[in-house]
């Protein structure tokens, strides 16, 4: 009875299971791409995420900044040379360790401050943060605050 068994009760041929492996090895190779760039994707996202958190908190410190030096707060023997460039007396007050409206550089970004004139008299600071991307496909990227020195319509 025993030698009566069909092909099936055989089991596999060596030509199956070779078969089989090589379904198997592809199907794992595709799962570990995506596992490997889902782990990129997440790496990249909170590099990101951490430059922008100290960009935006940098910005925040600036404008508390520039909301506490008030006219009252400015020395009476610099209240003349604020006035006379609001502009250039908070970007030196921001800059000035020490003084209690100094605000750290960043780490991850480059800062810098620019002085446009809006015409009639009228100054704004443009404040740049240039960093590097964490993606290979974008080189630098920049974000930008304007801002105006609280205290200057009291000098007039």
């Amino acid at each position: 009875m025993r030698n009566q068994c069909s092909n099936s009760c055989e089991g596999f041929t060596l030509l199956e299971v070779l078969i089989g492996a090589l379904i198997l090895a592809g199907v794992m190779i595709g799962i570990s791409r995506v596992s490997i760039s889902a782990l990129t994707r997440t790496s990249i996202e909170q590099q990101r995420s951490r430059i922008e958190a100290e960009i935006n908190s940098n910005m925040q410190l600036i404008q508390q900044a520039n909301s506490r030096l008030t006219l009252e707060s400015i020395p009476p023997l610099d209240r003349e040379r604020a006035c006379s460039a609001p502009e250039a007396y908070l970007i030196s007050r921001i800059n000035q360790a020490g003084a209690t409206q100094h605000v750290p550089r960043p780490a991850m970004a480059e800062r810098t401050f620019t002085i446009t004139s809006l015409g009639k008299g009228w100054d704004v600071i443009e404040v740049a943060y240039e960093f590097q991307a964490p993606e290979q496909a974008i080189s630098t990227e920049q974000r930008m605050v304007e801002l105006h020195p609280t205290f200057a319509p009291r000098c007039r």
